[in-house]
Order: C-alpha cells, then sequence, then structure tokens
C-alpha cells in the first residue's frame, strides 16, 4: 500500500461500529473532464470503503462542522482559490482530509500543507503532487495532444 493510500486509510467496519459511515465530499465544477474524474472518485471511495459521496458547488460546504463528517474531501482548483483562506485556517484534522484537485501549472497556488492531485486521462487516475509533476515533466507541450486530441505530427 502506497504512503498515500495508507494516509488515506479509513478504519475498518468492526473499529466503526456505532459510528458513522464514512463518506467522501467533491466539492466545486470539474469542468469538460467531469465524466472521467467522478469514475476516477468513486474507484478511490471503493478503495477507502467509502459508502457515501456527496457532489456539490454550493458554498454551503464550507463549515468546518460539515467537513468533520467526511473522511475525505476533493476540493477543485477553482472553488479552492475562491476561498483560500477558508483552507488554510483549516485545523490540521480537517485540513488533512482536504485534496485540491488542479493542473501542475496550478499546483505552486496551493499552500504545500494542503495535498493536491491532478487527473490524468491517458492513466484514468488521480496522481498526488509529486507523481503528477514528474508525469508532466516527461510529456512536454509538445509532445501531448491539442485541445481537440490531435497528436502532433511527426517531424
Amino acid at each position: 500500500m502506497s504512503r498515500l493510500a495508507q494516509r488515506l486509510r479509513v478504519p475498518s467496519a468492526g473499529k466503526r461500529r456505532g459510528k458513522c459511515v464514512p463518506s467522501m465530499l467533491v466539492i466545486g465544477r470539474m469542468g469538460e473532464k467531469r465524466k472521467e474524474i467522478i469514475p476516477a472518485l468513486f474507484r478511490i471511495a471503493c478503495d477507502h470503503d467509502i459508502r457515501r459521496v456527496d457532489i456539490t458547488q454550493s458554498p454551503d460546504a464550507l463549515d468546518p462542522e460539515r467537513l468533520r463528517g467526511y473522511a475525505l474531501v476533493f476540493v477543485a482548483f477553482e472553488f479552492y482559490r475562491a476561498n483560500e483562506a477558508f483552507f488554510r485556517l483549516l485545523p490540521n484534522s480537517l485540513r488533512s482530509r482536504v485534496t485540491v484537485l488542479a493542473r501542475p501549472s496550478d499546483f505552486s497556488s496551493v499552500g504545500g500543507e494542503i495535498r493536491c492531485a491532478c487527473f490524468c486521462s491517458g492513466l484514468k487516475a488521480l496522481l498526488p503532487r509529486e507523481e503528477a509533476q514528474i508525469f508532466d515533466h516527461h510529456h512536454t507541450p509538445e509532445s501531448r495532444p491539442d485541445s481537440a486530441g490531435n497528436s502532433p505530427a511527426a517531424p
């Protein structure tokens, strides 16, 4: 099990007896890749025995009491940027549950104390900040398809 998976680990059913069901919150617009990102998030939910997934674009989600009810919280970068002060002021016990979904070029805008991940279409998976930066570095703009999906012309 990777270090990231261990950090996101949710207690087993026996340890949760009498407690609320583990759940995950997804906040903000996912944009054009929504149809690809949501299944990746559901795979994470299954891997961590998450039984309920809530998806919202409402700023009402920005309530520390509400966030306490979630084992994992994924936040779209634009939503994070608009509410950055809120996320930076969260106690570490809540901040450790938050992962900002951003492009590698936006990672520098997210404080180092908050986890980041990037959706990789080729892998159909979310990559943590460190892996996404390495992957992005090895795939320069010249080697990437354009927005229409056309591969660059061979010399």
